[in-house]
């Protein structure tokens, strides 16, 4: 974790196994690691129990032994430090598929999908297994890995760029909520001239 930041720092990006983050994204990953990791015990629900784990993981007292939640800044180097090696024990767990992320930006620490393309064979009878109705764990992750191989193929591919940006678009409604979609596209290197198809279109109605 300190080799990531310190990347950030000095080149402004740093590598995720799912690709290259702005520092931006970097620094509020790792402000809502700390914030997560000291947040009261009532407010984690189903998740206490993966947050715990990471505490045992670095061998340090839950939450700290904090009794409230506080600014990182505010807190004793001892606590901050404490805090650091648990932040980097959520990052490493989550890395190594052990432990189940739901925030909308934990797929960064996963490696990049790879997309399945079928040989033709045609699919047999559904399992007993299959026709189980998936978990929201399971819908989530699919839905994930699902926009990322978009995303990866959106970098290469200017058509699916084009897809991809549309169907974003679509919820956008002010010329700022486009531009921030504009600079999102740019932080996830999918190159902007792809979308220049686009810019003859009024984006509103």
């Amino acid at each position: 974790m300190d080799l990531r930041t310190w990347q950030t720092i000095t080149t402004g990006s740093v590598d995720l196994p799912r690709y290259p983050v702005h520092a931006g994204i970097w620094f509020r990953l790792l402000r809502t690691l700390l914030d997560e990791l000291t947040t009261a015990q009532g407010r984690y629900g189903r998740q206490l129990d993966d947050v715990r784990r990471v505490w045992e993981h670095c061998g340090h007292p839950f939450r700290a032994g904090l009794y409230s939640w506080q600014p990182f800044e505010t807190l004793h180097w001892t606590v901050q430090q404490q805090l650091l090696e648990a932040a980097a024990a959520a990052m490493e767990l989550i890395e190594a598929g052990s432990l189940t992320a739901l925030g909308t930006s934990a797929h960064l620490f996963r490696p990049e999908p790879n997309p399945r393309i079928s040989d033709g064979t045609r699919p047999g009878p559904p399992t007993a297994t299959a026709q189980e109705k998936p978990t929201l764990d399971e819908l989530w992750e699919q839905a994930t890995d699902a926009l990322e191989v978009c995303i990866a193929a959106a970098k290469v591919n200017p058509l699916v760029a084009k897809q991809l940006y549309d169907f974003a678009r679509y919820g956008c409604r002010s010329e700022e909520s486009v531009g921030s979609l504009r600079e999102t596209f740019a932080e996830l290197h999918i190159p902007l001239d792809f979308l220049s198809q686009t810019e003859n279109q009024r984006p509103f109605a």
